[in-house]
């Protein structure tokens, strides 16, 4: 072979080879913006992630925060219940002695009183299976018949003029009383 041949060989070697690195170097430039624009679609979710965690942690915070304030008002409520309560039993209790005075005084105390069982001829309600006339059964009859019924609270509450604390109020006053067979 002659020299010219061989640079003409070398030459085209040359040129292959220029075509090929330069086509490899085009397809990893498309791969190159690929990998750049998944890495930036990736940045772009985790910033929107990280924003929607920011609010959902906002939102749970203003949510904690309302829950702590109704426990506590509900807490407060409760305590004005209890104190009511105790109030009410206290004035129970009170008007249970007065009754009692009342009647040892009424009573004279040479004449032997009558037995439970034959007063005025009638069976005492205690033994009668009746509510006694002071129960909260007795003096809230329309309530708690609502209440069998099951009415709701808001139309007791309508219905009879009275607010739900005290409807409330009421029924459990009524349950201890119940349970306790006052």
């Amino acid at each position: 072979m002659e020299p010219w041949q061989y640079f003409a060989m070398l030459g085209s070697m040359i040129l292959v080879c220029a075509f090929f690195i330069f086509r490899r170097s085009k397809s990893s430039a498309k791969t190159t913006n690929v990998v750049r624009e998944i890495e930036d679609t990736l940045e772009y979710f985790a910033a929107e992630i990280e924003e929607g965690n920011k609010e959902l942690k906002a939102l749970f915070t203003e949510m904690r925060k309302d829950y702590e304030l109704r426990m506590a008002k509900l807490q407060d409520r409760i305590e004005y219940l209890e104190r009511q309560g105790r109030e009410l039993a206290r004035e129970l209790g009170k008007n249970e002695s007065q009754a009692a005075r009342t009647a040892a005084l009424e009573t004279p105390a040479d004449v032997p009183a009558a037995s439970p069982a034959t007063r005025d001829g009638q069976e005492p309600e205690e033994l009668s299976g009746e509510p006694p006339r002071w129960s909260i059964r007795s003096r809230y009859e329309e309530l708690f018949r609502l209440h069998d019924q099951g009415k709701s609270m808001d139309f007791i509450a309508k219905k009879l003029g009275m607010n739900k604390g005290e409807i409330v109020l009421i029924l459990q006053l009524a349950k201890q009383e119940e349970r306790f067979g006052a």
